[in-house]
């Protein structure tokens, strides 16, 4: 769904391409996501039916302290430690009687030299290029996650705490997209909740 409604976000600018991260092909297609700014990350949230998406990005500084390639292992260590959190999605609370299970979480880093790499699907030609989208001079960790929920009707709400792992981030910035239309908000600290009901 966050595909389909790209068109009618195309105002927010910010255009990013995300790579895939597991063994199936999606189409790349440009993110609606402003652009890179420390101490704030962003969040494009998409509901259709009982399918829940969402696509995070958030400034290596943010994570890891720095944005250049690691110097050593403790730094690619750091690294691969942000990516699996968030692959982990602990950071991500939903309502139980909405019964929603995590189907699909696939994110990578941009900017960080050699801790990143192009992942192609084993069925993809070999000759097919990535297309990425860098910011001189920044690096960042880009993501999707998608849940399928049973019960959506119950899920009026679900809680995001980057806060407590990302103790520079200032703010996370909602895009909330479903049936009743779009909204935003900002959860500042990098937690809150944020409310679906009314869609």
């Amino acid at each position: 769904m966050i595909r389909a409604v790209l068109p009618a976000l195309a105002f927010l600018g910010g255009a990013l391409a995300l790579p895939i991260r597991a063994h199936q092909h999606e189409e790349h297609a440009a993110s609606p996501l402003p652009a890179h700014e420390h101490g704030h990350a962003e969040l494009l949230v998409a509901l259709e039916g009982g399918l829940l998406e969402l696509e995070l990005r958030l400034p290596g500084m943010d994570a890891v302290g720095f944005e250049r390639p690691p110097k050593n292992d403790a730094e690619r260590d750091a690294i691969a430690g942000v990516l699996a959190a968030f692959e982990g999605a602990g950071w991500l609370s939903f309502p139980a009687e909405a019964a929603c299970t995590l189907e699909q979480a696939r994110f990578h880093t941009h900017g960080f030299g050699e801790a990143e790499e192009a992942e192609h699907d084993p069925g993809e030609d070999p000759g097919h290029e990535h297309e990425h989208t860098h910011h001189e001079g920044h690096a960042e960790f880009h993501g999707k996650l998608r849940y399928a929920c049973l019960a959506p009707e119950r899920l009026a709400a679900f809680t995001v705490d980057l806060g407590s792992r990302f103790a520079g981030l200032k703010k996370v910035r909602v895009t909330i997209l479903g049936p009743g239309g779009q909204k935003m908000l900002a959860l500042d600290g990098g937690r809150g909740s944020v409310p679906l009901s009314g869609r």
